[in-house]
């Protein structure tokens, strides 16, 4: 990952651009964490709890957008937010039919989520030039590889395996959300050249 370099004159960071990193830190951790249970949800057939993850993940496309409103207008974050919003529930859709086991229903549902990540990706590095939009198809891709694994070891009930792969989302999370921040500081206070 590319470290995004911002003018801070001493190397300590203030309170609001901590709090700026915790709070993306904390939205991608909530899309990792509350899939994860959409899955859970799904494959034991817990209906209520499938439908209360569902609403409560089309709230994190919200939660987004009102962190990027700020920084780039009521225009801007909405865009985000729809092209967010239609990634995560493209993502559920897949995950039903991987549940159900449709094999035409999976290979119909896969090519959204890509061009999902695809259009996500290059909206981002159009709005910040700090964000690179082959930096974030990486970040977004490994991502949601590594949920569609979760869930196949969640589908087999390999646990431990399923531990791993969340394991490894969360750090994917945290990267993403620190990669979001500063390029949102960076974009605030650039570097001086």
């Amino acid at each position: 990952m590319n470290i995004i370099h911002y003018n801070q004159e001493d190397q300590c960071l203030t309170y609001g651009q901590m709090n700026l990193i915790n709070d993306f830190r904390m939205l991608w951790t909530d899309i990792t964490v509350y899939l994860r249970g959409y899955a859970i949800s799904a494959v034991n057939g817990l209906d209520k709890l499938k439908e209360a993850t569902r609403i409560r993940v089309y709230h994190i496309a919200e939660h987004f957008a009102s962190k990027l409103e700020p920084f780039f207008g009521d225009d801007i974050s909405a865009q985000f937010q729809e092209l967010m919003l239609q990634f995560l529930i493209d993502i559920m859709e897949l995950i039903d039919a991987y549940v159900t086991g449709d094999e035409a229903a999976i290979n119909q549902a896969l090519p959204p989520v890509y061009k999902d990540i695809s259009d996500i990706s290059a909206f981002l590095a159009e709005i910040n030039s700090y964000w690179s939009s082959d930096e974030w198809e990486s970040l977004l891709t490994k991502l949601f590889e590594n949920g569609l694994a979760g869930l196949a070891a969640i589908k087999a009930e390999d646990y431990e395996q399923d531990f791993q792969i969340i394991d490894s989302n969360l750090r994917y999370a945290t990267m993403m959300g620190d990669y979001m921040a500063n390029g949102l500081l960076a974009y605030l206070q650039p570097a001086k050249t």
